[in-house]
């Protein structure tokens, strides 16, 4: 009767040729997401930087880029330029990445416009009033004081499906113009509670557009630590 051969462990040559490879795959995939996350991050911080240093008063309560509509499309088409130049250049090496920047020569002189709109674009709210440039006011910026606020309303949208809650909080200004500050400036609650501390200081009217629907209290409490939930529900109570 035959021996049953049992089968032979792995030798350790083996185990060290796995145990390499994996690691080599593991590092080049941490690579190519540093590779990745690299332009986005330095175009961010770039321009929130250049932002602070050009446009941040000394005094302010707030300071953000202003994300409306047109602001977010130029972003977002500066970012997926930025991925496609780098990537560009990645393949080039160094032998050809002098081809690839005049290849791109005219889209680069083309963004760099489209970047200084982005980065003029901004809101900073102060104890005397709050300044506003937007996406196409290039150097033009708007300054309202506090007395030229004649009222205040809050709104809200829960998305399609009702599965989160967007609150919106308008200044409404004497010259017929508004300004959301919440939302689309990017506020947390904390800074909210310091503007509108200030705004009700200054006897501002405040009307609220959109009472909140027992879905929409749910979705806060959801969404808030119970502290950010009583004073946004209380918001929409007054």
């Amino acid at each position: 009767m035959e021996a049953v051969q049992q089968p032979k462990p792995p030798s350790s040559h083996k185990l060290f040729l796995v145990t390499r490879m994996l690691l080599h795959s593991a590092s080049t995939t941490l690579w190519n997401i540093a590779v990745l996350i690299f332009p986005v991050a330095l175009l961010v911080q770039g321009l929130y930087w250049v932002q602070q240093w050009l446009f941040h008063p000394g005094n302010a309560l707030y300071f953000h880029p202003y994300a409306d509509t047109a602001t977010t499309t130029a972003f977002i088409l500066l970012l997926m330029f930025t991925f496609y130049l780098y990537g560009s250049l990645l393949r080039a090496g160094r032998t050809q990445w002098r081809q690839t920047i005049r290849k791109f020569l005219v889209p680069l002189i083309l963004s760099l416009p489209l970047g200084g709109m982005v980065m003029d674009s901004y809101i900073a709210v102060t104890p005397q009033g709050v300044v506003h440039s937007d996406f196409w006011s290039l150097g033009d910026q708007t300054a309202h004081s506090w007395q030229d606020v004649e009222w205040i309303s809050v709104t809200y949208q829960t998305g399609h499906e009702q599965d989160h809650f967007t609150g919106s909080y308008y200044l409404h200004f004497r010259d017929g113009t508004a300004l959301e500050i919440w939302n689309r400036a990017n506020m947390s609650t904390q800074d909210l509670v310091r503007v509108d501390r200030l705004a009700t200081a200054k006897g501002i009217p405040f009307r609220v557009l959109s009472p909140l629907t027992p879905e929409a209290k749910q979705l806060i409490s959801q969404d808030w630590t119970q502290q950010q939930s009583l004073f946004i529900q209380g918001l929409y109570a007054r």
